[in-house]
C-alpha cells in the first residue's frame, strides 16, 4: 500500500508474513533484446524525491554481487549485505517469470522507420497502421525517450501552429511542412537536405520557428540541439533520429571549415565508421538517416563557404537558404503570448500524421 518491495513468506509459526525486500517500488518491466547489449533488463525505480527513473541493465551483469551492487547505486539504489542478496533473488526471479510469459521486446537503435516501413518508432511508442503500442528503449535511445513525451492536447497545438496559416508567412509553413516531409524522404531517392534560416539580430522567430518544427513529434525545447553541441554528438543525435527532423539552432560561429564538412556529411547521411577497440573489425555504425535538417544563423552560411574557398560549388548544392523575415507585425511581447501555449500542448501531430502515411504507404 504505501510502495516498496515486500517478500511473502510463511513464518515458524506458520502464519503469513510480509518481509521488506526494498522500500521503494522498484520492478521489471521488460526483458529486451539490446542490439548493442545484448539480452538485458529494463528496470524501473520510483524514488522519493527524484522521481520515477528506467534503466538497462545487462543480464551478464547479474550474475555477480558485485557488478549487480555498482549497477544498482549508480540508479540511486543503496542496499547492503542480505538486502542486496534480496534484491538479486527478486530481479532474477522477476526475469525469469516473465521469460515463461512472454518472449524478450525488441529494442531500437532508432528512432523512424522500422520493420520495412510498416512500423515508425517515436520515442518509446511503435506507431502501426492499426495501433500506437510500447516500444522499450535501447541503451543508445533510453535518454532520449523523454523528449518525445506528448503534453496537452492536439486542437491547442493546432491552433497554436495556424498562426503560420496566414499571407506573408510562406515561409514560415514550408519550413513546418519540413518536418512532415522528413518520413517520406525516403521514398524520395534523396538523403534529405539542409535548409537554412537567417537572420541579423534576435527577436525574428527563427528560434519559435524551430520549436515548432520539434512539437510535431515531441517537446519543443529538448530536441533542439545548440551552437555548444560538439560536432560529434550532433551526427550521433542526428543518426538517432533517423527519419524525423533534427534542428540546429544558432550555428554563426560555427567556422567554414566545419560548416563545409557537415554539409558534405549530412548528405552522405552516415556517420563515419569506426573499428572495434580491441580487433580490426568495424563496429556496427547504425549513425544513418534521411530526414530534413532545419538550421538557423545570423549570417548567410553561403558567406562562410566562400570564406573558405573561391568556388563552394559541391557544398552550394547541398542545402538550400533563405533570409528569414518575421512575417507579421507582433512585438515580441504579443508574439510569446501567442506561441507561448506550444511549450505545454506538443507530440500529437506526429503520431496522428504518421499512422495516416502507414495506413496509405
Amino acid at each position: 500500500k504505501n510502495g516498496g518491495v515486500y517478500h511473502r513468506i510463511k513464518n515458524k509459526d506458520g502464519d503469513t508474513e510480509d518481509v521488506l525486500v526494498y522500500e521503494n517500488d522498484f520492478y521489471l518491466v521488460n526483458t529486451i533484446d539490446d542490439p548493442i547489449l545484448g539480452m538485458s533488463a529494463l528496470f524501473r525505480i520510483h524514488l522519493p524525491k527524484d522521481g520515477v527513473r528506467e534503466f538497462i541493465m545487462p543480464m551478464q551483469e547479474m550474475v555477480g554481487k558485485e557488478t549487480f551492487g555498482k549497477r544498482l547505486a549508480r540508479e540511486g539504489i543503496s542496499a547492503l549485505g542480505k538486502q542486496m542478496e534480496a534484491l538479486i533473488m527478486y530481479a532474477s526471479k522477476s526475469i525469469k517469470s516473465y521469460q515463461n510469459a512472454d518472449k524478450a521486446k525488441k529494442s531500437r537503435l532508432q528512432f523512424g522507420w522500422a520493420d520495412n516501413y510498416s512500423a515508425f518508432i517515436v520515442g518509446d511508442r511503435c506507431i502501426t497502421a492499426t495501433d500506437i503500442t510500447y516500444s522499450p528503449p535501447s541503451s543508445v535511445t533510453l535518454g532520449l525517450i523523454k523528449n518525445f513525451r506528448q503534453e496537452g492536447n492536439i486542437e491547442a497545438w493546432k491552433k497554436v501552429v495556424s498562426i503560420y496559416n496566414r499571407p506573408g508567412m510562406e515561409l514560415h509553413l514550408f519550413t513546418l511542412f519540413g518536418a512532415f516531409a522528413s518520413p517520406l524522404v525516403p521514398f524520395s531517392k534523396k538523403k534529405g537536405s539542409v535548409m537554412s534560416l537567417y537572420s541579423e539580430g534576435a527577436g525574428t522567430g527563427k528560434t519559435t520557428m524551430l520549436k515548432a518544427v520539434n512539437s510535431v513529434f515531441g517537446h519543443p525545447e529538448e530536441m533542439l540541439l545548440i551552437k555548444d553541441d560538439t560536432p560529434k554528438s550532433r551526427i550521433n543525435r542526428i543518426g538517432t533520429l533517423q527519419n524525423i527532423s533534427p534542428t540546429i539552432d544558432e550555428i554563426t560561429t560555427a567556422t567554414p571549415e566545419n560548416v563545409s564538412a557537415f554539409l558534405y556529411q549530412y548528405l552522405h547521411a552516415r556517420g563515419g565508421n569506426r573499428l572495434q577497440g580491441s580487433n580490426n573489425v568495424e563496429r556496427l555504425n547504425t549513425t544513418t538517416w534521411e530526414a530534413n535538417c532545419i538550421v538557423t544563423s545570423n549570417a548567410p552560411l553561403e558567406d562562410k563557404l566562400h570564406a573558405k574557398k573561391r568556388n563552394p560549388d559541391g557544398e552550394m548544392s547541398r542545402f538550400l537558404e533563405f533570409a528569414w523575415y518575421q512575417g507579421n507585425e507582433l512585438d515580441k511581447i504579443e508574439s510569446d503570448a501567442l506561441f507561448g501555449p506550444l511549450d505545454s500542448n506538443y507530440g500529437w501531430a506526429g503520431d496522428i500524421y504518421m499512422q495516416y502515411v502507414i495506413q496509405n504507404l
